[in-house]
């Protein structure tokens, strides 16, 4: 397994930032059975485009769960962008950093590690707002994504809005300023490239393919209600949805457990088998 955090200037979101990106390679296991390094040189491998949450960064999935070494297991890449409080989004005050994850890190990354391109090798995935929006990405790129992962996300962005709008909040987190400087006219968010209801809607209407859909949340989470709202919509259009819940809150027991859970989904869904692909 190999780790790697590097840094380059990005241009759409006009700095230097910083990615941590995780490759299989031999592993222990690996090494009793006889096996060398030189074995898995010129292996490319699936990758999972993986997001953190609102209070995340680029290196929180590796600090706070054993990702790593059920990245090894599975043979799954995982590249992990720091995106800030964007709700990845092209800012309307600020960075594009919708366009940054679905554009432009997968033409760097694809130079920089052995990672397969194809939809059916590419995965989107994360946690709270990063489950929020890899909904996003992979509902608005159908062609490049063939799976998503939501962990626990925070999936109604129409009714925070509205919730926020009703409160007149101009304090703390995801306050009107906040959003507004996110999505600009927040009258325009239902309905929009914003909302995902509409977007899974959508998709389903226009009849291509669509992701398939790892879901997971807490009973006792707070994002509990707008994602059980958001099942059965998926339900309702057709989606292939794999739903896991458990007693778990807004942390990282939930997230360390699911994440695995969430892996093992994508290694059988892409090796086609009942079990998760051995190498």
């Amino acid at each position: 397994m190999s780790r790697v955090e590097f840094s380059y200037r990005s241009d759409c979101l006009g700095y230097r930032t910083t990615v941590t990106a995780i490759v299989p390679s031999i592993d222990w296991i690996e090494m009793m059975r006889g096996q060398s390094a030189a074995e898995f040189l010129g292996h490319r491998y699936p990758v999972l485009w993986l997001l953190h949450g609102t209070s995340g960064d680029n290196d929180c999935w590796v600090r706070f769960t054993r990702l790593e070494s059920w990245a090894e297991q599975y043979k799954i890449a995982v590249i992990m962008p720091d995106c800030r409080l964007s709700a990845f989004s092209d800012m309307d005050k600020g960075p594009a950093f919708y366009s940054f994850v679905a554009d432009e890190l997968p033409q760097v990354c694809g130079k920089l590690f052995p990672i397969l391109s194809a939809r059916e090798d590419s995965f989107i995935g994360g946690l709270s707002m990063g489950g929020y929006g890899a909904l996003k990405i992979g509902l608005r790129n159908p062609d490049r994504y063939s799976r998503i992962l939501n962990l626990s996300g925070g999936v109604d962005r129409v009714a925070h809005v509205k919730r926020t709008l009703a409160e007149g909040r101009r304090t703390g987190l995801h306050n009107l300023d906040a959003m507004r400087a996110t999505f600009g006219d927040l009258d325009k968010v239902e309905g929009g490239v914003h909302d995902v209801f509409a977007l899974a809607a959508n998709l389903a209407r226009a009849g291509g393919p669509k992701p398939k859909i790892f879901a997971s949340v807490g009973t006792r989470d707070p994002h509990w209600d707008e994602n059980l709202r958001l099942r059965a919509h998926l339900i309702t259009h057709g989606y292939d949805l794999w739903w896991e819940q458990g007693p778990y809150i807004h942390d990282w027991e939930n997230w360390n457990h699911y994440i695995e859970l969430g892996l093992a989904w994508l290694s059988r869904e892409w090796s086609g088998t009942e079990e998760p692909r051995a190498w």
